[in-house]
């Protein structure tokens, strides 16, 4: 099962749900249905366990060599989903130049810097 992959490469990684959904962005409960295959993990979950160091093709199954090859989840995006997270970016952009409580700008820093470089648009805005 994909989700056990989940589970064992945080796991390998020592950290918590909790650690993986805040780095991720997302919250420690998407992250638990993911490991128990309630719900399919999201492509923020997948992208920060790659960017730690795990790799890509054992959290899809095609390897059992759990840790990482360099491979960003940006060679596997579809144009209509690079251009979604554009949009998403852009929307972050947005949110980050109103006035809002300082915890929701640093989540919002943070889920905009790691889109930028995930996608290696830093200075291309």
């Amino acid at each position: 099962m994909i989700g056990e992959r989940y589970k064992k490469a945080r796991k390998f990684l020592g950290l918590t749900l909790k650690q993986v959904g805040k780095g991720a962005g997302i919250s420690h409960t998407t992250v638990g249905h993911a490991e128990r295959g309630r719900n399919p993990a999201n492509y923020q979950h997948t992208q920060f366990l790659v960017e730690n160091g795990i790799n890509y093709y054992y959290l899809t199954g095609k390897s059992e060599e759990m840790e990482g090859d360099g491979v960003k989840l940006v060679d596997y995006v579809s144009q209509e989903k690079y251009e979604a997270i554009l949009e998403e970016l852009e929307s972050l952009k947005k949110q980050l130049s109103e006035s809002v409580p300082k915890e929701e700008y640093e989540r919002l820093k943070i889920k905009y810097e790691g889109l930028q470089e995930m996608f290696n648009l830093k200075g291309k805005e």
